[in-house]
């Protein structure tokens, strides 16, 4: 055992780097008596890894050149799955930008504001309804209309179309790819109004 250990303790003073070996490999011949099937071995530092040269069997250079060949598929590997992942990420998130936070279009809506609420189950969000006359009669009854549904952010804003149902009313509106829940139902989210008198 104490020359097993005397063995180790030299091959822990050699620093690969230290020798100029650019591989972090280099060779070492145990003292006779340290192992009784081996006198020689090619320490691989990089990958932590002795391999035993038998006598009769494979040259240092050739299990070398092996060690190495492993080594630059693994960083080949390993680089491929990190551009992968980061094509992922990137593409992840210019698609939640683009559906959410793109600003698709913007413009005005003018007509009855017919309804104007707060509902959610665990995000309150304040959502409207409005009447959009088309076609009207001589009484300036509408004979055909369509709803405009929308969301609103601020809460000020709020506050004002509140008090303002069942009024004719200009609103301007922005037009987002998707909804998100806290931010409320409609894709189009207005940000102003202004009442017609």
């Amino acid at each position: 055992m104490g020359k097993r250990n005397d063995a180790w303790k030299q091959v822990d003073r050699y620093d690969p780097f230290k020798l100029g070996t650019d591989s972090g490999k280099f060779s070492y011949r145990f003292p006779a008596g340290f192992v009784s099937w081996q006198e020689e071995v090619v320490i691989d530092c990089k990958n932590l890894v002795i391999i035993p040269l038998k006598k009769g069997g494979m040259k240092a250079n050739s299990i070398s050149k092996e060690v190495t060949t492993w080594s630059v598929i693994k960083r080949k590997i390993r680089k491929v799955l990190y551009l992968f992942l980061t094509l992922i990420v990137i593409s992840t998130g210019i698609f939640i930008y683009w559906k959410y936070f793109y600003t698709y279009s913007d413009g005005y809506r003018a007509g009855l504001l017919q309804k104007f609420s707060h509902k959610g189950n665990i995000c309150k969000t304040s959502e409207g309804e409005m009447i959009l006359s088309s076609v009207s009669s001589n009484a300036n009854v509408a004979l055909a209309s369509e709803k405009f549904f929308f969301s609103v952010k601020n809460q000020n804003l709020a506050q004002q179309l509140d008090t303002i149902q069942g009024r004719m009313v200009i609103v301007h509106y922005i037009q987002k790819n998707g909804a998100l829940f806290w931010r409320g139902d409609s894709e189009y989210l207005v940000d102003s109004v202004k009442r017609i008198q």
